[in-house]
């Protein structure tokens, strides 16, 4: 085991990857995971260490010859699962399980409403300016729960700001009990415990999710658009503006997805290898070896490689290498199971096994 024998002095900076979403669930716009992406202007990455204390790894431009996290991310709590938005990331704190927001200007800063601050959650989903987040612990074997949502604005001085929004407060789902959460641009999506799908906010009418009852493995929300993956027959079906995010490929399995701005991106079952669809260049993916996660930003897709379990990215448009790369610290032979993770106890798993819902 050459690769893993060079690798093993990185073992205390593992990152805790997966997909999906995500993670995996899935990760990408809108998702939740060890790997996730602030978009926007000020969009980076961040992931999580798998050495034990679950440290946040993060990086933006130009920052892979960079063996240690930016000054501008030094104080970061440890994170359990992370989720990103428009200049902005959200996770679930690893020893509270309470939700936690921040941007690049200011990661010192919790941009989670007060009135949320001392409640556990065990998932949580950004969109382009809010957040949704299933109550209940993160860890516990009860991972459904109710659902609270708020607002992360803009200010004139480029700083972010968080508000209780009623745009967001739907008294048809105040009652229902969810399994997972996703959001987009001016809605979120949740799987409920019972079965099905059901979306709110100001845009979630445009999406036409009306009286699906299927259940579906995992979700990915574009800006305007959310896919998921039938748990029955493994293929994508796909909601909302699918001119620009495009129709998924017919009689395809998958096992996890990513969504980026306007293109969707996921690991077939077959072979493990990367399909996309919606506004993207065929040209840019990766062919050959398969991948065990993958998580997009707006225009840029990162997964980790079954061949040599390292985190490689690339553009979903642009010809260039993304300039984004991240650190080279981030090189993992393993994933973490869900939980506490105590450093060097790993276990390899498939995407699918964390992408129910």
């Amino acid at each position: 085991m050459p690769i893993l024998n060079a690798l093993s002095p990185l073992v205390p900076l593992l990152l805790l990857l997966l997909l999906l979403l995500l993670c995996i669930p899935t990760s990408g716009f809108g998702s939740m995971g060890p790997i996730s992406a602030a978009f926007g202007e000020h969009g980076f990455f961040c992931a999580i260490d798998a050495g034990g204390e679950q440290n946040v790894i993060c990086w933006g431009k130009n920052s892979s010859s960079s063996p240690t996290p930016s000054a501008s991310f030094s104080n970061i709590p440890p994170m359990a699962a992370l989720s990103g938005g428009n200049g902005f990331l959200c996770g679930i704190l690893a020893n509270t399980s309470q939700a936690y927001c921040w941007s690049l200007v200011a990661s010192g800063i919790n941009l989670v409403p007060s009135v949320f601050r001392n409640t556990a959650y065990s998932h949580v989903a950004a969109g382009k300016n809010h957040v949704c987040a299933i109550r209940g612990s993160y860890y516990s074997d009860n991972d459904s729960g109710t659902i609270d949502c708020w607002v992360i604005s803009g200010r004139p001085n480029n700083s972010l700001a968080s508000v209780e929004n009623s745009n967001f407060v739907d008294q048809s789902i105040n009652s229902l009990v969810f399994r997972k959460v996703v959001s987009g641009e001016g809605f979120s999506c949740g799987g409920i415990r019972e079965g099905g799908i059901v979306c709110w906010g100001p845009n979630a009418s445009k999406l036409g999710v009306s009286g699906v009852s299927e259940n579906f493995k995992a979700l990915a929300s574009g800006r305007g658009s959310v896919c998921g993956i039938s748990g029955v027959s493994g293929e994508v079906t796909c909601w909302g503006d699918n001119d620009t995010s495009g129709a998924p490929p017919i009689g395809t399995r998958f096992i996890a997805l990513s969504a980026g701005a306007s293109h969707f991106c996921g690991i077939r079952e077959d072979t493990h290898e990367v399909g996309c669809w919606g506004s993207f260049n065929s040209s840019l993916v990766p062919k050959g070896p398969g991948f065990m996660a993958i998580a997009s930003s707006d225009f840029t897709t990162c997964g980790i490689r079954e061949d040599d379990l390292v985190l490689a990215c690339w553009f979903a448009n642009l010809s260039s290498p993304p300039d984004s790369d991240p650190p080279l610290q981030l090189c993992s032979p393993g994933l973490c199971t869900p939980g506490p993770c105590d450093e060097g106890s790993l276990l390899i798993m498939q995407a699918s096994s964390m992408s129910q819902i």
